[in-house]
Order: structure tokens, then sequence, then C-alpha cells
């Protein structure tokens, strides 16, 4: 089950990568402000830069070191043709669990960026100008959301295995 482990992982490297050209976007956002408002402090482009540049070390980390953490995660067991549902289930809550912890820690930057910046909204840098979840909806999508996702990533990935078996028992056959 390995060789499909290590599929699924360089496939979360290449969606976090694919996430980190997505939330660069923020920071260009912040650039084409900045021509109204004058210049802003470099700090706020580095700060907005930071999810970013996460996404994307982990999406890098994850497929170079694809071996490393398919070890770790997934069983040395022989593919067999015909992949049991039991171990195709729990293949796939490791690998759901995987993207769902990789793809939380840019977003949890993000909201920790989006904190910084609603900072300068009080001190009138951005005055007249709407600050991302600037609302109590908003703070909570920034962060709690992501939390949640971490957590139920986490959870997946550490008791997939007996998460699969209360779902799928072994021998049950199909009801189709």
């Amino acid at each position: 089950m390995r060789k499909f482990g290590v599929v699924g992982i360089v496939f979360a490297g290449i969606m976090l990568i694919s996430q980190a050209i997505a939330l660069s976007g923020v920071p260009i956002t912040y650039a084409t402000l900045a021509f109204d408002m004058g210049s802003l402090p470099a700090w706020v482009y580095l700060t907005a830069m930071i999810p970013a540049l996460v996404a994307f070390l982990l999406g890098v980390v994850l497929i170079i070191q694809r071996h490393a953490v398919a070890e770790m995660l997934f069983e040395d067991t022989e593919a067999p043709g015909a992949v049991e549902p039991q171990e195709a289930l729990r293949l796939g809550l490791i690998l759901m669990g995987i993207w769902l912890v990789a793809s939380a820690v840019p977003s949890l930057l993000l909201a920790v960026s989006q904190v910084i910046q609603q900072s300068l909204a009080f001190t009138s840098v951005w005055e007249g100008y709407p600050v991302p979840g600037q609302d109590a909806w908003g703070a909570f999508s920034y962060t709690a959301i992501p939390a949640l996702q971490l957590v139920i990533g986490v959870v997946l990935t550490r008791f997939a295995p007996s998460i699969a078996a209360r779902l799928y028992p072994a021998g049950e056959e199909s009801k189709g």
C-alpha cells in the first residue's frame, strides 16, 4: 500500500503548490492598493507573503520527502491487483487527512496575516478600505474553520486504520 501512498502524497504536494499560487494574490492586492494610498511598510508585504511561501514549501517538502512520509504513514504490504475496500478506505482517509493538515497550515497563517492587517486598519493606514475578516463571521471563518480542518486532518491521519475498520468491517461484502 505504500506505493499508493507515495502517489497520493505527491498529489497533495502539487495541490499545495497550486494553493500557494492562489495565496500569492493577497500580497499582490496589497501592492495594488498601495498605489492609491502611498507606500506601505515592507513588513506588510512580508506578512502577506508568509502563507503563500509556507504552502509552497510544504508542497515541495511533501514531494521531496514522499517516501519518508509514506514509510511513516503506510504499511509496506504488497498491493494486489484489486485493493480490498477497507484498505482503499484507509488509504483515502490518510490522504484526506494529509491534505487537510497541509492546507490548514497556510490558511491559519493567512488568518494571522489578516489580524496584522486589521491592526493596520486601526492605525488609519487602511482607512476607507474594507479589511477581510473584520466582522464576526469573517474572524470566525479565518481562524476557527482552518483550526477545525487541522484537527480533523490529524484525527483522520492518526486513526485511519480504526476508522476504516469501523466504517467497513473486514469481510463485509459490498451490497450492490
